[in-house]
């Protein structure tokens, strides 16, 4: 009997491990930045993004290195609950095409890490 019960508290437990690691995956929360690859960036197509996106007012770019083709975005209102990945996407592929676009979970350490590889080249 005793063994019985021992199983059936570890089978609760499993149970519970699994529901509880499934929630944290299932609420993430979205990234309150994008980061992209941008084939072929230039500094212009850079600076008419940036000025495409202060004419629409929701989203800036907070970090830029033209040598490795990465942009961060961001939203302008730190108190906006959206997915700036999601949300940016359509307004960056008015000017680029999206093939020549690429998302990446990379922060802004990472990225400057990459942007002084590709300057140092």
């Amino acid at each position: 009997m005793h063994n019985r019960a021992s199983r059936g508290l570890k089978a609760i437990a499993i149970v519970v491990f699994i529901i509880a690691s499934t929630a944290g995956f299932a609420q993430a929360p979205p990234l309150r930045y994008a980061t992209l690859k941008v084939q072929g960036l230039t500094s212009t197509l850079r600076d008419e993004l940036a000025h495409d996106l202060q004419r629409d007012g929701q989203f800036h770019i907070a970090f830029a290195c033209v040598p490795a083709g990465i942009l961060i975005l961001e939203p302008t209102r730190i108190d906006r609950q959206v997915d700036v990945q999601r949300a940016v996407l359509p307004l960056i592929e008015r000017r680029i095409a999206s093939s020549s676009i690429r998302t990446t979970t990379m922060d802004r350490n990472a990225a400057e890490a990459q942007c002084a590889e590709a300057r140092n080249r």
